[in-house]
């Protein structure tokens, strides 16, 4: 699985994928549009709805690599990639991670609004050294 590297991380693991399908889902599915009809666009909502709880609420490894790391909130764990990125760039754990992977997890940064800066110079990194 692109999002958990390999790692046997059980439910967090799992609970990753669900967000990946719906994450997915809700930018690629017609029929949960919020530019379509009002069913999709109540579709649509409750989809976010979900998605946003869960990355707000689910627990996984602080440091995603580290099976020994402390559980905590997803979102700390996103804030933790960010502070490995500035302190290690090219060789931090987002850089070195598979791209579909990297993809995804800039997604969720952006859903959760977490600090655009770091984004914006990880994306880069990533894309002008890794692809």
């Amino acid at each position: 699985m692109a999002i958990t590297n390999g790692l046997a991380t059980g439910a967090a693991g799992t609970v990753q994928m669900f967000m990946s399908i719906l994450d997915h889902t809700l930018r690629t599915k017609a029929w949960c549009s919020q530019n379509a009809d009002a069913e999709a666009t109540n579709r649509a909502s409750v989809l976010g709805w979900i998605l946003q709880n869960l990355l707000q609420n689910c627990i996984t490894r602080e440091r995603f690599a580290d099976e020994t790391s402390p559980w905590v909130k997803y979102p700390v764990a996103l804030k933790w990639t960010i502070k490995d990125y500035e302190a290690y760039k090219l060789d931090s754990w987002i850089i070195q991670y598979p791209l579909v992977g990297f993809n995804q997890l800039m997604q969720w940064y952006q859903i959760l609004q977490l600090p655009k800066k770091a984004l914006e110079n990880a994306a880069m990194s990533k894309f002008i050294h890794f692809t």
